[in-house]
């Protein structure tokens, strides 16, 4: 081994038919042609055609996205760029807007004030998976041993998903909507398996 091949980044999914390389080689052309793009966005659990002044493409912790003007929302957003699909480049130029990265909200389609706080206890052999996601320094430990998180994020039917991957490793203490929530999407899917 030479020097320097200490550490090996490799930015290419596991998955080798994604599209996401060519996404982002669309995505540079439009940025530095100044040419709007269309493409279907999923969030919040809807599919809706967008018209985009594209800016930067950002590479945050493990996803890539696009920031720009949303000609749809009339403001700036961030894209998940693996939510995007059917996207082409138009032949409509635009002028760049003034933008300030530090107006990012990496939530991208939530709205601040929607964002509740969460509280959520996992098991303690789930500590592997909360350092990955929380960090080290982000949890307590509850009385009866389990890890307790406390972030804040819109209830949606991502974070939904995102907590039921964990089994009954965890649980949702607060607030009640999401607990709720979470309990009745457990029911349908034991329903699911109890019926076949």
């Amino acid at each position: 081994m030479q020097a320097g091949d200490e550490i090996i980044i490799d930015l290419s999914p596991w998955n080798q038919n994604d599209q996401l390389g060519l996404k982002i080689q669309e995505i540079k052309q439009a940025i530095r042609e100044r040419k709007i793009i269309e493409f279907q966005y999923f969030s919040n659990e809807k599919l809706t055609e967008r018209r985009v002044e594209p800016c930067q493409i950002i590479f945050k912790q493990a996803n890539w996205y696009l920031y720009g003007y949303c000609l749809l929302r009339k403001d700036f957003r961030l894209f998940k760029l693996r939510r995007i699909s059917g996207l082409t480049i138009t032949d409509t130029s635009f002028e760049p807007r003034e933008f300030s990265i530090d107006r990012l909200s990496w939530d991208g389609e939530s709205d601040g004030d929607k964002h509740l706080p969460i509280v959520v206890l996992f098991d303690k052999s789930m500590v592997y998976a909360v350092n990955d996601i929380f960090g080290m320094d982000n949890y307590e430990i509850a009385p009866d041993g389990r890890l307790k998180v406390e972030f804040q994020m819109e209830i949606s039917g991502w974070l939904c998903g995102f907590l039921l991957g964990f089994g009954d490793k965890i649980e949702v203490v607060e607030p009640v909507e999401l607990r709720d929530r979470i309990k009745s999407m457990a029911e349908s899917i034991y329903k699911v398996y109890e019926e076949n």
